[in-house]
Formats: C-alpha cells, structure tokens, sequence
C-alpha cells in the first residue's frame, strides 16, 4: 500500500529546494524529486542550448538550461525546471526573489518515460498559460522526432510535428524553425532562433542531437 501524499506550502519547498544538494518540482502542494538524466538526454540538451546560443548571441534573447527553475502560477501552482529555456528581453523573476523566472518565451522539455506524460499533460496545460511563452517543444530522445506548439495571433495553439532522418528531414526541420524565429515580436530584431542550415555557424540540426556538437 503506497503512502499518502505529503503537501507542504510554497515557503517550505522554496526554503527546502535552496538547500538541497538536487533537485525537486512543485505542484500544489506535492513535490516531485528530479531523477539523473541519461546520458542521450545530457547530449540533446547541450545540443540544443549551443544551437540556440549560436544564433541568438547576438541579439536580445538568451538560453538557459536544465537548473533555472520556473514558476508558473495559475489556478494551479507549479515550479518546474525545463530542460530549456528561452527569454527575449530582460528575465524577470518573481517580485523579491530571485531565482524563480516567469517570462519564458520558448520552452523545450526532452522526453523521458518517466516525465512524458507529465510534460504531455499537465505541463503542457500550465505553461501554455504564460502570457509571455510563445513555443513549447517536446523532443525525443529515443527516436527523430520533435512535437511544436506554437501560440497563434488569436491565443489558440497550434500543434505539429517532425519525424525522420535524413536530407528531407533537415529541411523540413530547418523550415519549420525558420518559421519560429518569423513569429518572433519585431521589436526582437532579425534574431534567426531555431535556423539549423547555418554556413558560417553550422549548429548542430535538431534532428540529429544525440551527437556531440564540436566547439
């Protein structure tokens, strides 16, 4: 017979986690110890944040990953550590605190069998409420596949998907992402966030990310 659940307020886990050696998501009450991620997951999220700070070093928007820790406040509560994250602009942290972001303008969680549908659900449900977030991905590690969200002029949000290796699927992944950085405000300058097909940068394409990026 499994324990009950046991809920401790906002406070305490916030005092807990800022002490502790690793890490733990919140949910209402509930706290959720973070597991070690695999090795493949390791490698998708470096590739992924190098990418990304390749073509974005020069303009107003920043990446950070794995250790940033979220809030997202609602009917619900949540703090989350995404796998990635990024914000355009000046972060902006809740008011006298320091450490918990809550101007996300992409997020990106790498799945896992134990967080998938997590990150499916009730994820999906809280942070596509972030005023400030316009796209959520969710990429496989054990397959070529990559699952986008993107927020449309009317606040709906539309869902498509990438799968497969190979000439066809680097520019389909390329097209796709192109078309993340032409949704970017124009206040945000011509900041190319998601272009895989790079001549001068190379970036490692999104389809391929458990290689090693070269530096």
């Amino acid at each position: 017979m499994s324990s009950p659940p046991v809920f401790i307020t906002p406070d305490e886990y916030l005092r807990r986690e800022r002490l502790a050696d690793f890490r733990s998501e919140y949910l209402n009450g509930e706290v959720f110890a973070m597991s070690g991620a695999s090795w493949k997951h390791n490698l998708i999220c470096t590739n992924i944040a190098f990418s990304l700070n390749l073509q974005l070093r020069d303009g107003p928007c920043h990446v950070v990953a794995t250790d940033q820790r979220l809030r997202v406040k609602t009917a619900d509560l949540l703090y989350a550590y995404p796998d990635v994250i990024v914000v355009c602009g000046e972060p902006e942290f809740v008011e006298g605190e320091f450490d918990n972001l809550v101007n996300p303008k992409i997020i990106v969680e790498i799945l896992s069998p134990t967080t998938e549908r997590f990150d499916r659900g009730k994820k999906y449900m809280l942070y596509t409420q972030l005023n400030t977030l316009d796209h959520y991905l969710l990429v496989s590690q054990d397959r070529a596949g990559i699952e986008h969200f993107a927020r449309q002029p009317n606040g709906q949000w539309l869902s498509s998907s990438i799968t497969g290796m190979g000439r066809r699927g680097r520019t389909v992944v390329g097209r796709r992402y192109s078309e993340v950085r032409r949704r970017l405000p124009p206040s945000e300058g011509p900041v190319n966030v998601f272009r895989l097909q790079d001549s001068h940068s190379t970036p490692q394409p999104l389809h391929n990310l458990t290689e090693v990026p070269r530096f």
